[in-house]
């Protein structure tokens, strides 16, 4: 493709095929009309059909595109300016991608004003952007994304449902998260698919497919499923035969909602009051802005937004329950909540106990307020107490839970932090003398069910004993050596052995190529008879010798291992992470090492997977409903990906 140019003169604002341009030309009655013309603005993926299907030369076409793409990503990192319309409109492509902008930003008269004014760049259409640009940016990350998991031993994989307000899709959201070979905790997003339904024998092929695309086949990787309790997201762990977790922070859930303030009828009744004054509030909102007028208080205006946010936000039923008892009822309940909007809970509330509390903490600090403005509409019955302290003793015990979701939903989280959460939760629940009867049924309820709903589980021990710091204040040393020898049985005599530790797992093969050769065939001139003797003999002596062999290195490997663990249990940590520490100590400890890495790298909670939803309902909302599911997809992946670049 190309412009036009009659004796230097550039003739028209279309580019032009050379190969049907030369064709023409050697013609004695060529024509320029018969030669294929695109506008400049015009997406490249055109003339790579016209390219495909008239002269044959895709191949060609794409290894320039490749070859662009490579040079586009190199400057990437390195911050080097655009030096072609290409790296140009794959620079903004990861501009709105990163921002989750519409790609008709760029069209719009205020932004082509700044540009002609301020950057005088050639921007493209949107559609330019939205097809071919959008597609190799989405490529050059997946190939990026797909090269960190090229060394993967074993991983993590978050994942979770959700259907869209304005098409019903059934979107699936899928991350995984791995250690790498330098330590580094790494979260990846794979997807946001949407697929025909929710049900767990479709989720396992859909999550089968995909691991296919990113995983390498070449190598069996030790993967774990850490999920809601949905019964449809059990079941797929048990499909995929993946080692799963319980995400923590469903399991707080239902800790203090469904086995504890439900149960309790003083704090459900306190609880629904909320509810109620919440519900009056918010179909009252035109009066909340009156009162604030009336009032002329800055900062009274500013709490009182803030309540309404909160009110918006937990309108949608905070202590529901989140369990679905059937697999069949998740596209029910979330054909129910998906018309309501939420401006608070998808970005600040990352599971519904804690709506409870934000809604509570607001009535608490806004009880004058709330008070003046139920008598004002006729609702004086609903008003809370003065001197009721209720609510401010439950939302202030609330308060240290909520600590706990940060603690899951870190950077590089991992389930030796479970100990920790427990040891920390009975201690909050002690019952003191002076706590009021409701406080006294709360703290029972939940150090009664904690163990049902946070319990200490194989990979819970697994992942502990391998952080030195946890590891030394919730198991003995006998304890600990007794672990890592297990684990070490188990894994080496899995199928992922030579994943782990880099040796292939084969036993020593007797007869085949060992039965014939020189031994059988050598010329002496003795009887049939007496040769198979001889052969026999050699053979059994061989196959005594690799066995003695395979002893002896089993026992020097047991040898190293238990040097490796007597070390290792006799060093403490007090103030270093987990992956920091074996950073450190990897070559010291080369077979625990590996053991490790397996092992830390599993996630205690799939709240990264609730965020990708928020986001990608900021990309599907009212103004991008006609945005198809393959786009939403990309954006959401490279707007999450990108830093790999």
């Amino acid at each position: 493709m190309g412009d036009l140019y009659v004796d230097n003169k550039h003739i028209d604002d279309k580019l032009y095929c050379k190969l049907c341009f030369n064709a023409e030309i050697t013609k004695e009655e060529g024509m320029l009309s018969k030669v294929y013309s695109l506008g400049e603005k015009t997406s490249s993926g055109n003339f790579l059909a016209h390219a495909k299907a008239v002269h044959k030369e895709s191949t060609v076409f794409l290894k320039d595109q490749s070859s662009k793409l490579t040079n586009w990503i190199q400057t990437v990192p390195k911050g080097s300016p655009a030096t072609s319309q290409f790296d140009v409109n794959r620079d903004i492509v990861l501009w709105l991608c990163k921002d989750l902008l519409p790609f008709e930003l760029i069209e719009k008269e205020g932004f082509q004003a700044f540009n002609k004014k301020n950057i005088h760049l050639n921007l493209p259409t949107s559609r330019t952007l939205a097809t071919t640009a959008l597609a190799d940016v989405y490529m050059a990350l997946k190939s990026k994304v797909k090269e960190l998991l090229a060394d993967i031993v074993s991983g993590t994989i978050m994942l979770d449902g959700w259907t869209d307000a304005h098409h019903r899709y059934p979107y699936v959201g899928v991350r995984l998260c791995t250690v790498d070979a330098n330590w580094n905790f790494l979260l990846l997003t794979l997807c946001v698919k949407p697929v025909e339904s929710h049900t767990s024998d479709i989720l396992a092929v859909f999550v089968r497919e995909l691991l296919e695309e990113f995983l390498p086949t070449e190598r069996n990787v030790l993967l774990f499923d850490t999920t809601d309790g949905a019964a449809n997201m059990i079941k797929l762990s048990r499909l995929l035969g993946h080692g799963r977790v319980t995400c923590v922070a469903h399991s707080l859930h239902n800790l203090l909602m469904t086995d504890t303030l439900t149960k309790i009828p003083e704090a459900q009744a306190l609880i629904s009051q909320c509810k109620d004054i919440v519900s009056a509030l918010h179909f009252k909102a035109h009066l909340i802005d009156e009162f604030v007028l009336e009032q002329k208080e800055a900062d009274t205006y500013a709490k009182i937004r803030n309540l309404q946010d909160e009110i918006d936000a937990d309108s949608n039923d905070p202590i529901a329950e989140m369990d679905d008892a059937e697999e069949g009822l998740l596209g029910t309940e979330q054909s129910k909540q998906g018309t309501q909007t939420h401006k608070t809970l998808k970005t600040t509330v990352p599971t519904r106990w804690n709506s409870v509390l934000n809604m509570i903490r607001s009535l608490v600090s806004l009880q004058k307020e709330v008070n003046e403005i139920l008598k004002r509409i006729g609702k004086p019955l609903l008003c809370l107490m003065p001197d009721d302290i209720k609510l401010g003793n439950l939302a202030s015990f609330l308060e240290d839970f909520e600590k706990f979701t940060l603690i899951i939903s870190k950077v590089s989280p991992n389930l030796s932090a479970i100990p920790l959460i427990r040891a920390r939760i009975k201690k909050i629940c002690a019952v003191a003398p002076k706590d009021p009867p409701l406080m006294k049924k709360i703290k029972e309820r939940i150090v009664k069910n904690l163990e049902k709903q946070i319990p200490v589980t194989d990979l819970v021990r697994a992942s502990t004993v391998f952080d030195p710091a946890v590891r030394d204040i919730t198991m003995t040393k006998d304890e600990g050596r007794e672990l890592l020898q297990d684990l070490h049985e188990k894994l080496n005599c899995s199928r992922f052995s030579s994943t782990v530790f880099g040796v292939e797992d084969e036993r020593t093969a007797t007869g085949g190529s060992e039965s014939g050769g020189p031994l059988g065939d050598s010329g002496d001139h003795q009887s049939h008879d007496d040769g198979d003797v001889g052969g026999g003999a050699k053979r059994l002596r061989l196959q005594l010798l690799a066995e003695a062999q395979e002893d002896a290195a089993a026992h020097s490997s047991n040898c190293i291992l238990d040097e490796e663990i007597d070390a290792f249990l006799a060093m403490r940590t007090r103030d270093q992470g987990p992956l920091d520490f074996w950073r450190t100590h990897s070559n010291t400890f080369p077979v625990l090492s590996a053991m490790a890495r397996c092992y830390l790298c599993i996630s205690p909670g799939s709240v990264p997977v609730e965020c990708l939803f928020s986001s990608t309902g900021l990309l599907l909302n009212g103004k991008r409903s006609s945005l198809a599911p393959s786009r939403c997809n990309m954006i959401s992946f490279i707007h999450y990906n990108t830093k790999f670049l």
